[in-house]
């Protein structure tokens, strides 16, 4: 049995309480306890390395990202070690982008700028899953 009447098209009643506990679902994100909430899958750099925490616009911030990319990206390539499956692994930029938007990354806003084929498709679909569990609208723009 099935009818459209039945879809809730604000999506309540999608996640259960349990799964809420462990989503990005607030704007709190200066809150002590706002990484601990945040599923494992995501990397813990942005909060632990460096002696200072710095946002887009600082001084400073473009040096501070790279280095936490690097050392991002050094880690999952170890990890990747002996992985197989049927979709091709994301390439370097593309890990990139998923790297920068996520719920533990400063960064809120990206404009990515590649040449046709390039992947910005799959890096999309990357950065709307790292926001799965957040509850805010998420609006993706597929130009012709």
């Amino acid at each position: 049995h099935s009818s459209f009447d039945d879809l809730d098209s604000e999506g309540e009643g999608d996640l259960d309480d349990d799964q809420v506990e462990d989503a990005d679902l607030s704007d709190d994100s200066e809150s002590d306890d706002h990484a601990k909430r945040l599923p494992g899958r995501y990397p813990n750099s942005w909060q632990n390395r460096g002696a200072k925490s710095l946002d887009p616009g600082d001084d400073g911030f473009n040096e501070y990202a790279l280095a936490e990319i690097k050392a991002a990206m050094k880690d999952k390539a170890a990890a990747k070690q002996g992985l197989s499956g049927s979709c091709p692994p994301l390439q370097y930029h593309q890990e990139v982008v998923a790297f920068l938007l996520q719920p533990r990354s400063p960064v809120t806003r990206l404009l990515v700028d590649h040449p046709t084929g390039a992947g910005k498709t799959r890096e999309m679909v990357m950065v709307l899953e790292n926001f799965f569990r957040d509850r805010r609208a998420k609006v993706p723009v597929f130009p012709r």
